[in-house]
């Protein structure tokens, strides 16, 4: 841009008269490399000499303003366009439509596209994959799927994002069967599916837990000559292990490596956590040392993975020594990594030690959840510590964790049950007082 602009000023220094093509270059080369603000005030600067801008002009500048998120500005400028005696063009609508669509303004976004067929410019097949990108993402599938059924009826031709969008909205919505039929009637329209399409359908069969058809879609990308990208693998890999199909997560694992795609750290997460819930701990061990030696950053939802499971093992010294080294590296732990622990020593018969941490969160200013006090609480109910316990429980408003009535109902019965019949009672009438149990 440094030398764009020197050649602007060689130009005028020769005589050479400017005109709106090299100006045009200078916003888009602006707007490309993110300093929309900066292509704005060149707008204001040359157009304060009394030069005029065209549409492509003002299509830069609005469709740079929605990539970079600021939609309201790019309609106030649209607003604009027209008193200019620039009429407003499809590339402009669509860009505001994409936008508004972007930030969730679907309503909006459809205001604007009525306005645009009110105004004789026919809408193409970018207007219609951002609407029905947007009213996908906001749930109303209904309307995104008319939308696509119009396009048809207009002769307007998808393109596969545009199926893409509308099989990946009905499987996150559990619909998988209709998502099937899309992805069948693209492959008789002549669309190829790509690896973005095999990748929302076949997360859709493992979120309804059908992982033979997940599992054979995968195989017909080979036939079909599409690759599997990391995304791929790393849905394959995490519905094998939430479904406790670990040989195949591992088969799939080295197959990654043949093909010389790189896991990722969501992969080994996956993986790391379906080997613990298996009781295949060495495995997941093992796979972290590989984590460190191929230089991939092992994270904490990873480490906290690994503390859970030898919590649940009960090695309650090698997870305490486990928390200890992250520490050291440097690794904040969250309150989740300081439940499972807490929650692994209290029901390993370790209280003391469980205390210990529980308290120290607090004193290192972590926000804790109802989640952290209750296991605590059960930790002290299990050694029948009812006077600490219920000390614990009236701090909770004071840390700014109010009890939960899931969490009230729990402590009732547990008081009951350990025949701590005066204890619940006060404990209801306290309750009954700030209106967390009813009559």
């Amino acid at each position: 841009m440094g030398f764009a602009f020197s050649l602007i000023g060689n130009n005028i220094k020769r005589g050479f008269q400017l005109d709106v093509v090299t100006f045009n270059t200078i916003l888009n080369g602006l707007c490309n490399n993110g300093s929309v603000k900066k292509a704005l005030e060149f707008h204001d600067h040359v157009r304060a000499q009394g030069f005029v801008f065209n549409q492509v002009s003002y299509i830069t500048l609005i469709n740079g303003l929605c990539k970079v998120g600021q939609t309201s500005a790019a309609v106030e400028l649209f607003l604009k366009v027209e008193r200019l005696a620039v009429r407003a063009n499809l590339k402009m609508y669509s860009a505001l439509i994409d936008g508004l669509c972007k930030d969730r303004l679907v309503a909006e976004a459809l205001d604007l596209f009525s306005e645009m067929i009110g105004g004789g410019i026919s809408p193409d097949v970018v207007t219609y994959n951002s609407l029905i990108h947007g009213l996908s993402v906001a749930g109303q599938l209904k309307e995104a799927t008319q939308f696509l059924d119009e396009m048809l009826r207009k002769n307007i031709n998808p393109t596969v994002r545009t199926f893409n969008i509308v099989i990946d909205a009905l499987c996150k919505e559990g619909r998988v069967g209709e998502a099937r039929d899309v992805f069948d009637m693209m492959a008789k329209m002549g669309y190829k599916p790509d690896v973005f399409t095999y990748s929302a359908l076949i997360d859709g069969y493992f979120l309804m837990k059908d992982v033979k058809k997940a599992s054979q879609l995968f195989k017909n990308m080979d036939k079909n000559g599409v690759e599997p990208s990391i995304h791929t693998y790393n849905i394959m890999i995490d519905g094998y292990c939430k479904v406790k199909r670990l040989d195949d997560a591992m088969t799939l694992f080295n197959e990654m490596r043949h093909r010389n795609v790189v896991p990722d750290t969501v992969i080994y997460s996956s993986l790391i956590d379906g080997l613990c819930k298996s009781g295949r701990f060495s495995s997941a061990q093992n796979l972290v040392d590989e984590m460190h030696n191929s230089g991939q950053p092992v994270g904490l939802i990873t480490y906290t993975i690994l503390i859970d499971a030898l919590c649940k093992s009960q090695d309650l010294d090698k997870a305490i020594e486990l928390f200890m080294r992250i520490v050291n590296k440097g690794i904040r732990p969250d309150v989740c990594t300081y439940t499972v622990l807490i929650d692994g020593l209290c029901k390993g018969g370790r209280l003391k030690t469980a205390k210990e941490f529980f308290h120290h969160i607090l004193t290192k200013g972590c926000r804790l959840d109802v989640r952290t006090y209750y296991v605590m609480l059960n930790g002290l109910f299990k050694e029948g510590l009812f006077d600490e316990a219920m000390t614990l429980l009236s701090k909770m408003d004071d840390n700014g964790c109010p009890l939960d009535s899931i969490t009230v109902e729990k402590v009732i019965s547990t008081l009951l049950e350990k025949n701590e019949i005066e204890k619940a009672e006060k404990f209801i009438r306290e309750m009954k007082a700030k209106g967390s149990v009813h009559e």
